[in-house]
């Protein structure tokens, strides 16, 4: 565990991390994965918001202009600027397992995906400071001349 306070306090300390609610990035991403699947225009040049507290992720302008994705695990869904529905799709899981993603992905479909996997990756320092995630130093590991110190993280 004090491998993960040294990492904590090099990256502005535990009362700042505790203090913060959600992380914003600007993202672009593409490429054949979402091509092979007819959504070819992928996520450019987009703004997400993540909760560091709870699985929540909004994209703004998704997938047009003047519209938001928002995903949680339960429920995606796009709305208008003033907040109203245009489309959704509760348990996006169940949905998402269907034969059909490795064919074709509809707007809700993109939107779970990224939403889950954004979540997860600009979240992920923060579910390490969860009471009920397991972390232990291992071994360091060698790399290019220098020693890199690990850590072991259970969920």
């Amino acid at each position: 565990m004090e491998l993960l306070e040294q990492m904590i306090a090099a990256h502005g300390g535990r009362a700042l991390w505790q203090s913060l609610s959600a992380v914003s990035a600007r993202l672009s991403f593409g490429g054949l994965a979402f091509a092979a699947r007819f959504n070819r225009a992928g996520l450019r040049e987009r703004w997400v918001l993540v909760s560091v507290n709870e699985p929540h992720a909004v994209l703004a302008d998704y997938p047009d202009p003047g519209r938001r994705g928002i995903f949680t695990p339960g429920r995606v869904w796009i709305e208008s600027a003033g907040g109203e529905v245009l489309a959704e799709r509760r348990s996006p899981r169940t949905a998402f397992s269907s034969p059909r993603r490795y064919l074709w992905w509809d707007d809700l479909d993109l939107l779970y995906f990224a939403g889950y996997a954004l979540w997860n990756y600009l979240s992920f320092p923060f579910l390490l400071t969860l009471p009920d995630v397991e972390i232990r130093e291992i071994a360091p590991w060698p790399e290019a001349g220098e020693i890199w110190r690990r850590l072991a993280v259970q969920f």
